[in-house]
């Protein structure tokens, strides 16, 4: 079908010349180019939702690390934990304590809310929870099985008046326990997913 849409009057033959068959080619053109986009789209939606189906569906309960365990000549002790669902396996140490003391927590500087947390800088973010999590995985022989993720789902920016303990890197792949004073900051729990 040709549209016919006058551009010019042709005075010699009296007809008019049919320019909007390109505009109408142009049309389909673009129509056909977003209808194939849509298609790609819905089926990389359809492909994301069947894999979020079938990947992930078993679900891990965490497990508590043993009471007692040796890190860097430290002991340190987990206390009871109320067991939650992981997408890995998990270990969790609850009410963490390095030679009885709470380990120190804080803020990066600078990277604070409110003005309550702006006292929650004394670590300035340095924790080494990772690198403690591998020390931990590594004394229940459960090392190999790589970290995959540190969760710290219970610490605090109120004031302890107590030495606090401190994982600190020192070196190439050195660590020690550093002695932090009382101050503003303690964690209570970590969380270890391993990556198998």
């Amino acid at each position: 079908m040709k549209i016919m849409i006058a551009r010019r009057l042709d005075f010699k033959s009296a007809r008019l010349e049919p320019v909007g068959t390109l505009m109408l080619n142009q049309m389909l053109w673009n129509t056909l180019q977003a209808s194939w986009l849509l298609v790609c789209l819905v089926l990389m939606l359809m492909t994301s939702f069947i894999e979020s189906m079938s990947i992930g569906q078993e679900r891990f309960e965490d497990v508590s690390f043993p009471e007692m365990n040796i890190v860097l000549n430290k002991t340190v002790t987990c206390g009871e934990n109320k067991p939650s669902r992981f997408i890995a396996p998990t270990f969790t140490c609850n009410d963490v304590r390095v030679d009885g003391h709470r380990l120190a927590y804080g803020y990066y500087s600078g990277w604070v809310v409110g003005k309550d947390e702006r006292r929650c800088q004394e670590t300035s973010g340095v924790h080494e929870f990772g690198q403690l999590c591998s020390y931990l995985l590594q004394s229940i022989g459960k090392g190999r099985l790589g970290l995959r993720a540190v969760y710290v789902p219970k610490s605090t920016c109120s004031y302890l008046n107590e030495t606090r303990k401190l994982l600190k890197k020192v070196g190439d792949n050195k660590f020690e326990w550093i002695d932090f004073g009382s101050g503003w900051g303690w964690t209570d729990t970590i969380q270890c997913m391993t990556a198998s």
